[in-house]
């Protein structure tokens, strides 16, 4: 639901700049998450579909839709064009942690996977074990530290923590879990928090840092109890 959110953010920003610029109500285009790094977090090929509609060159019409930087109701990004006319869009907050934030709230689907591993019988079975697993140790942990005063970051995109390699690969998991809704990604993020869990110790941890990884551990005990339950 949050990518959703973002996309009919970064949709609305677009259908406003194309009738700003061009005079027009056009909304025959789509936003894609990007799968080429270094070509922004998103993209659209709104210029090639609106060049035939204003018979003008793609490229044209893309650097018209360029943003050098704005802020909607829960992102801030900038747009820019790229021959022969696509538009990459750069979130400004790491998309990812917004999604990992949603779930921390329950604010999620993944109804296709919950319903496959609870009439999945004895296939899931072994990765049914280890996720109730995770999710005893996380809420054991959130619920100890709490009792401490120490609680979990809800704003993870908000923080100036970077997140390390082993906390990305969860994150990322996170996110292609929500989208894929395979029980391989769901094995795979398993067996990545396994190798995140063993290797930190919380207690020696620096209080933001420690309240971050509090965060993934909820979100992951969230989606984990819901997929489950």
């Amino acid at each position: 639901m949050v990518l959703e959110k973002l996309k009919k953010e970064m949709y609305g920003l677009l259908t406003q700049k194309i009738d700003v610029s061009f005079g027009i109500k056009y909304t025959d285009f789509t936003i894609t998450k990007n799968q080429k790094e270094g070509y922004g977090d998103f993209t659209s090929t709104v210029a090639f579909s609106l060049s035939k509609v204003l018979k003008r060159p793609p490229i044209e019409i893309a650097e018209k839709l360029t943003v050098e930087e704005i802020t909607t109701q829960s992102l801030k990004l900038r747009i820019e064009a790229v021959a022969p006319g696509f538009l990459n869009i750069y979130l400004l907050q790491d998309w990812r942690l917004m999604l990992v934030e949603g779930i921390q709230r329950g604010n999620f689907k993944a109804e296709q996977l919950h319903d496959l591993l609870n009439t999945s019988g004895e296939d899931c079975s072994v990765l049914k074990n280890k996720m109730e697993y995770i999710v005893f140790r996380t809420k054991w942990v959130l619920e100890v530290l709490e009792g401490e005063g120490i609680e979990a970051d809800m704003y993870l995109s908000r923080g100036n923590y970077t997140p390390t390699c082993l906390e990305m690969a969860l994150v990322d998991g996170m996110v292609s879990l929500l989208e894929l809704q395979e029980p391989a990604v769901l094995q795979q993020m398993v067996e990545t928090f396994e190798r995140y869990q063993n290797a930190i110790v919380l207690r020696k941890l620096e209080g933001h840092y420690r309240s971050f990884v509090l965060g993934l551990f909820l979100a992951i005990n969230n989606l984990f109890s819901y997929l489950i339950g």
